[in-house]
């Protein structure tokens, strides 16, 4: 199998691998599973369905566990997307699970990957540093002496002495939920250096890879749970966004993906690069090879939010699906296939542009176009302000420095671009004033007419928006460069929620032949929107075969609306 790896850890270009080679077909091509554990691997669709045939007694929690740890151990070598497997641990839980009398929990049985800075204790919590992983004594000698050199703020120096111990020493609540359901948490999943980018790639870790075309990135910076979901090692996985890190690598993997409001899920127990920085507030989300698996992950982690954390999160009970009701009228659907920046690329104008006339077809649709005109431009330069490049990186850079490791291509190109500064309060105060004016301005076009904010009446505008999930498919290892179409969203807090395209995938042919009898394209100059067709066009059949995943936003705090509405779009791109 490791003849056919692509997996480069250094700065140049990834070493091809044959093409459209996947991890699926490494392990049937080598035979590295039994026709029993196929079998096992196979006969479940969804993690709902597992945990059905294990709550029958068709299968025990063993039997599951150990498939899934044996094919996470061939994914590991493969595409790399674990910082830790819990090889001992997963099979104790699963001894424990099946010596219960009463098969109890909505995810019983059910492997499952957690994000690597998600606390669960007695675990690694590190961010693709390297300072991540040093023992308390060994960090604190570092800081001590970075501190006495003089060349660093203070207040970074105060930052980098409150850095979370590898170690977790108790379980983030979302991970105790999880646990309560009978999940079995079989690994921790890797991220980029800093986390900060939409790839995974770090000096400790290496190169993650997409398993559904090796040559592709899974993502990031939740690319590891990308990876690991999609191959089928792992059903469920967990991870966070702050600007498209659950969205954009469930795109990039075939998956479902979401990304609630700030608040919907109680978020402690996260290692942050960015901790005490406010400027767009992260959350966590789950990903899923199914919408029913989605909403049931949700049900779970918004379930008594409120009660972990009732300084951020609403008392807002989780409401069931079935229970949602869409309006008696038509679902109005905008649309944007442009936020005015940079254009997708042909594959994903191709999708959406198919999705769009199969909506039209359906009587329960309405179809209202959408112009960005420079929301895109907007955002993308706020949101890169207002992350943790407000004091110009300093933080990032400095955990790289303790340990003397150099920033990865990514790392360095977010870090060191224009518009990041070393911003002053006032220029802070600016920053975020101007955010809550472009959130207010954007809402008059997505949101009611009126003052009301609740979705579905009479005079909304719009009820969902159907957008690309990024501007590229899963890229090519380390050639990801804007997040706009996903960082908008985090920018003005409105949920959204990523779905497959089912059928529809990167088709270097079929792509040329749409470009031949397109219309309507948007021109621009803008050096990013360059930059991502020109990496597409010049590579092409390298991008054969990758999934596109297409991104519906809702009204905040609406999460089952918004998966209702996915429901009614979904049943309506089959008419």
């Amino acid at each position: 199998m490791n003849a056919a790896l692509s997996r480069n850890e250094g700065e140049g270009e990834p070493i091809r691998a044959d093409a459209q080679t996947t991890f699926r077909s490494l392990i049937e091509g080598d035979r590295l599973l039994t026709a029993e554990e196929l079998s096992i691997v196979e006969e479940s669709d969804d993690a709902t369905q597992l945990a059905d045939h294990i709550a029958r007694g068709r299968r025990t929690c063993v039997q599951v566990t150990k498939v899934h740890l044996k094919l996470a151990a061939l994914l590991q070598q493969a595409c790399g997307p674990y910082s830790e497997i819990f090889f001992d641990a997963a099979l104790k839980r699963a001894e424990e699970l099946d010596r219960r009398s009463e098969k109890a929990g909505r995810l019983f049985g059910v492997p499952i990957s957690i994000k690597a800075h998600i606390s669960m204790e007695g675990t690694g919590s590190d961010r693709g540093f390297v300072f991540d992983v040093l023992r308390p004594e060994a960090k604190r000698r570092l800081v001590d002496e970075l501190e006495k050199q003089g060349q660093v703020e203070e207040s970074i120096i105060s930052l980098l002495r409150k850095q979370a111990e590898h170690l977790g020493s108790s379980n983030a609540p979302m991970v105790d939920k999880l646990l309560s359901e009978g999940a079995i948490i079989i690994a921790k999943t890797r991220m980029p250096q800093s986390v900060v980018q939409l790839d995974t790639r770090s000096n400790l870790h290496g190169q993650t890879l997409n398993p559904l075309n090796m040559n592709l990135s899974p993502g990031g910076s939740s690319g590891g749970e990308a990876a690991s979901v999609s191959a089928g090692a792992t059903f469920l996985g967990l991870g966070t966004d702050i600007g498209g890190s659950v969205r954009q690598p469930a795109s990039c993997c075939g998956l479902y993906g979401i990304r609630p409001s700030v608040g919907r899920i109680a978020v402690a127990g996260i290692n942050s690069t960015m901790p005490g920085n406010e400027g767009i507030i992260g959350t966590a989300g789950p990903f899923a090879k199914s919408r029913r698996d989605l909403e049931l992950m949700m049900a779970i982690l918004a379930s008594g939010s409120h009660n972990v954390d009732p300084f951020l999160c609403p008392p807002i009970p989780w409401q069931n699906t079935e229970d949602v009701e869409l309006p008696k009228r038509k679902l109005r659907v905008g649309v944007m296939y442009h936020d005015g920046h940079v254009e997708p690329i042909t594959p994903i104008r191709r999708t959406l542009a198919h999705v769009v006339e199969q909506l039209k077809a359906d009587g329960r649709v309405e179809i209202i176009p959408f112009d960005a005109e420079d929301a895109g431009v907007v955002a993308w330069k706020l949101a890169r302000e207002l992350y943790c490049f407000m004091e110009s990186g300093q933080l990032i850079k400095s955990l790289a420095n303790l340990t003397n490791e150099p920033l990865v291509p990514l790392t360095r190109y977010i870090c060191e671009t224009s518009p990041v500064k070393n911003h002053s309060a006032a220029e802070s105060w600016e920053l975020q004033y101007a955010r809550e004016t472009f959130k207010r301005q954007f809402w008059k076009r997505f949101g009611s007419s009126s003052s009301s904010s609740s979705p579905f009446g009479p005079d909304a505008k719009i009820d969902v928006l159907l957008c690309p999930a990024g501007a590229q498919v899963a890229p090519r290892p380390g050639k990801i460069w804007y997040w706009g179409y996903t960082s908008l969203f985090n920018l003005t807090d409105l949920p959204g929620v990523v779905f497959p395209a089912k059928n529809f995938v990167a088709d270097s042919k079929a792509d040329l032949q749409y470009e031949g009898r397109e219309k309507g394209r948007t021109q621009s100059n803008e050096a990013l929107d360059k930059q991502n067709k020109e990496e597409y066009e010049r590579n092409r059949e390298v991008f054969d075969g990758a999934p596109v995943g297409l991104q519906l936003i809702g009204h905040r705090f609406k999460e089952e609306t918004l998966l209702k509405s996915l429901e009614l779009i979904e049943h309506a791109m089959k008419h």
